[in-house]
């Protein structure tokens, strides 16, 4: 069966975010910087090295995943709806979540039921 899985491009600040998530969600973070590979022939741009080329948060509910733009590529984070919609078990968990997820920018109404 197929899978699907928030992907988020960001302007360099990747290994912030990804660390952030791992933080407040737990699961497992696999994050490779463009170092880790080999030398790559072909592709279009020069990557930054310590650039974020492709991470994975995986959950027992869910997967997000996400790296740094490309050079001369941007990601217009600001003004831009990205969401995380989660699903807690328990009005505690979501309280919990939200409490740590506050430390950055909440725009939307949490409705606990």
């Amino acid at each position: 069966m197929a899978t699907l899985a928030t992907y988020i491009s960001f302007p360099g600040t990747a290994a912030d975010a990804f660390a952030f998530y791992h933080e407040v969600f737990g699961g497992t973070l696999d994050l490779m910087r463009y170092s880790d590979f080999p030398p790559m022939e072909g592709i279009p741009f020069t990557p930054d090295p310590n650039a974020v080329a492709h991470a994975v948060l995986t959950l027992e509910s869910g997967t997000i995943a996400g790296g740094d733009n490309a050079p001369g590529e941007k990601a217009p984070l600001k003004d831009t709806a990205y969401s995380l919609l989660i699903d807690a078990d328990s009005v505690a968990e979501a309280e919990a979540l939200i409490e740590n997820l506050s430390r950055v920018v909440v725009k939307s109404p949490c409705h606990l039921n």
